[in-house]
């Protein structure tokens, strides 16, 4: 359904223009959930494309895929502080599950340095080097934000180094 109200321009508010590109395109929208979106067939088609045209870019580099577990324990996640300069852990926290508390909450964390190295820790095999990986993951925006964002992008391929 074309929108009659001009559309506004990307130099005078690229926030408001891209939005409503997204919503008039049907390419995603505003799901129960504040700050999250629901992605449309078309919006999800075009996330493949990018996936496809990434992946082989960042394969090219040396990296790896991984792919890791959206929930990490709470003290998983205070090791955080001692591999990444200035974490500050802003996610939202798990305790309850099977109509019971759990016996440690576990973090909402689509990302975790800390449980990277955990498997590592526990691997027979060690990294020959530096470790070079990829890791995609779901946008989470734990409710705080005003208006939901895309979660279309590179993802964070580069050198994971342990602080000492």
């Amino acid at each position: 359904m074309a929108s009659k109200s001009p559309l506004p321009t990307q130099a005078s508010d690229f926030p408001r223009w891209y939005g409503e590109v997204v919503r008039r395109a049907e390419l995603a929208e505003h799901s129960l959930v504040r700050g999250a979106m629901v992605i449309k067939p078309r919006g999800y088609a075009i996330w493949e494309a990018i996936q496809r045209a990434l992946d082989d870019r960042i394969k090219a580099t040396g990296h790896e895929n991984l792919y890791f577990p959206l929930l990490v324990p709470m003290s998983v996640l205070e090791q955080e502080g001692d591999l990444v300069e200035g974490f500050a852990p802003e996610v939202a926290v798990v305790t309850h599950a099977g109509g019971g508390e759990l016996e440690e909450p576990l973090a909402i964390r689509p990302t975790s340095e800390a449980v990277i190295w955990a498997v590592y820790t526990h691997s027979s095999v060690s990294p020959p080097g530096p470790l070079r990986v990829h890791t995609r993951s779901p946008a989470v925006a734990g409710g705080t934000a005003g208006v939901g964002t895309l979660p279309w992008g590179p993802g964070e391929a580069g050198k994971i180094t342990r602080r000492t």
